[in-house]
């Protein structure tokens, strides 16, 4: 069995927070772009990664 990628652990909470209707909006998209940059600048994912993680989840500006 293949191990889970950290790219693909960061989507599915990405996902998972999105989708909580608990929280606003607002606060939903600062939880996933702060999970995304903080595992790009701890080095667990490439720059690829989070520029793509970013588009896929509609945090870039």
């Amino acid at each position: 069995m293949q191990k889970e990628s950290m790219k693909e652990k960061l989507e599915e909470y990405c996902k998972e927070t999105i989708a909580d209707s608990r929280y606003s909006d607002n606060s939903k998209c600062n939880w996933a772009f702060g999970a995304i940059d903080f595992a790009c600048n701890a080095g667990l994912i490439s720059s690829r990664e989070y520029e793509a993680l970013l588009e896929e989840f509609q945090l870039l500006e």
